[in-house]
């Protein structure tokens, strides 16, 4: 049930609320400005299906199966990779594709790692925040879950450099492979890429974060 017993827990949810908008504002600003970077058509003189042959020669490494798929992405227990078309030339998707299949060089991490956040932030906080809605809607008090709340809020912090650590790891594959091949005045863009990606990922668990204590102030 929401019942804030004090003015400093007032101040607290206002500040939290305020900080939760002005992240949300910079969270959509951020995509809005990684959405324009993608559609830049900026072409390489290789195709992702070269790319895919040039990095089995270059890393050396048990090649991930490659798969069709409308969004690029990388599933550690199937070690499969998606892509969106093989025969594309268009460096985002060169850096996309390189982005992916440096996260299956990292396969053994990422099994690890972020098996834990995923899980982590796709069941566990999710939960806690649908029963914390429940809570509120219809003034049920529920043992812990102020607590848990407090401890999901520091939890997904944790999350941040779990998460940099993995993504940065495949960004800088992919750019020192695009180095490589001396796509020097692209870098730009992709570096670009790179850094709005990865605060994609940063924004999300601070915002999520927020939320819980939020909801830590305002249940019983």
């Amino acid at each position: 049930m929401m019942k804030l017993q004090s003015e400093k827990e007032i101040s607290m949810v206002v500040i939290l609320l305020i900080a939760f908008t002005i992240l949300s504002i910079l969270s959509v600003t951020n995509k809005i400005i990684l959405n324009r970077h993608i559609r830049k058509e900026l072409r390489i003189s290789d195709d992702l299906h070269t790319i895919f042959q040039q990095f089995c020669e270059r890393e050396v490494v048990d090649p991930p199966k490659i798969v069709g798929s409308k969004a690029y992405w990388y599933r550690p227990i199937a070690h499969t990779v998606g892509v969106k078309n093989l025969e594309s030339d268009y460096l985002v998707d060169a850096f996309a594709f390189l982005h992916e299949l440096y996260h299956s060089k990292d396969r053994n991490r990422l099994l690890k790692l972020q098996s834990f956040t995923s899980l982590y932030f796709n069941l566990i906080s999710v939960s806690l925040k649908l029963l914390a809605t429940y809570s509120l809607l219809f003034q049920k008090y529920i043992p812990f879950l102020k607590w848990l709340l407090l401890i999901d809020s520091a939890m997904l912090l944790v999350c941040i450099p779990i998460t940099l650590s993995i993504e940065t790891y495949a960004s800088k594959g992919a750019l020192s492979f695009l180095e490589e091949k001396q796509y020097i005045e692209q870098n730009r863009l992709v570096k670009c890429l790179s850094l709005q990606a990865i605060l994609s990922h940063v924004f999300q668990f601070i915002i999520y974060s927020i939320l819980s204590m939020i909801v830590f102030y305002l249940v019983e």
